[in-house]
């Protein structure tokens, strides 16, 4: 059968090469030089390779910087975006837009001039205020679109890390530059773009918004069927957007906490003889 063929085959080899051992043995430079280039030397290379590589990606994007995260993750989004957006057609309707008001206008020019305060800003008490007007014009814009809950969540969440903020940083030491010229540039070119493709992707997403049925409409008839509920408001809270209500009152929980502890803090009065 082929199993005891394999078998006397086996045998037979066998014997053979304990017979030319000698042989074999005085042709140990050959076997030297072929385990350069053999398949073992091939997957030590390899390893090496990978590990190489591995070493070089933590360094460039594991580097312990924040600044780079943010820069790798921007940077990869903005390539990423400007890949795919060209791929939509689509365009615009700007008489589907919300009409501009003198108040709209106002506080988008002073969430501009707060966030470039910000970044110029030479002391951290400037920057905190600056951040928390960005916060606070962030709710304006909230409650003038129709959204209060998400304008008081801004609002509570906006103080309470103002605050914060304010009791840590106070404790620092005074502003330094440590970035070059050059770098700073980079930071804003990017912020620039970034921003700028997020516009855009607002605007493409808007188009697919207005060429379909408002969702509105889909609450309103899916509201009873679906959650067997008669108050479309309720429903939406607590079924459609439940996720969404469940943080918002997460945020709104933890801020209220927040609120208490430093309600609660107290100036020690121990004196350095008095016992713990």
């Amino acid at each position: 059968t082929m199993a005891l063929a394999l078998c006397i085959l086996t045998v037979v080899l066998g014997v053979g090469l304990y017979l030319l051992a000698p042989r074999l043995r005085a042709a140990k430079p050959l076997y030297a030089f072929l385990g350069k280039i053999g398949p073992e030397r091939g997957y030590e290379l390899i390893l090496e390779g990978v590990l190489g590589f591995a070493r070089w990606q933590t360094r460039i994007l594991q580097n312990g910087y924040l600044r780079n995260y943010v820069l790798t993750v921007g940077g990869f989004t903005v390539l990423l975006l400007l890949w795919l957006l060209p791929r939509n057609d689509f365009t615009v309707d700007w008489s589907r837009m919300v009409p501009t008001s003198v108040l709209g206008v106002t506080v988008c020019a002073l969430i501009i001039a707060s966030a470039l305060m910000a970044c110029f800003a030479t002391s951290r008490f400037a920057a905190i205020l600056a951040l928390g007007v960005v916060g606070l014009g962030v709710a304006i814009i909230f409650f003038l679109f129709g959204a209060p809950d998400l304008a008081m969540t801004q609002i509570l969440v906006e103080t309470l890390t103002l605050v914060l903020f304010v009791l840590a940083f106070q404790r620092l030491p005074l502003l330094k530059e440590f970035s070059s010229v050059s770098t700073r540039v980079r930071d804003a070119v990017l912020a620039l773009i970034f921003g700028g493709v997020m516009t855009v992707l607002v605007l493409v997403a808007f188009h697919f918004k207005s060429s379909t049925a408002p969702i509105s409409e889909y609450m309103g008839e899916n509201s009873l069927p679906l959650a067997y509920g008669r108050n479309v408001v309720n429903v939406i809270l607590v079924d459609f957007r439940a996720l969404d209500t469940l943080g918002e009152i997460t945020v709104l929980a933890i801020a209220a906490l927040g609120v208490f502890a430093m309600l609660k803090l107290r100036p020690s009065t121990k004196t350095k003889g008095d016992q713990p």
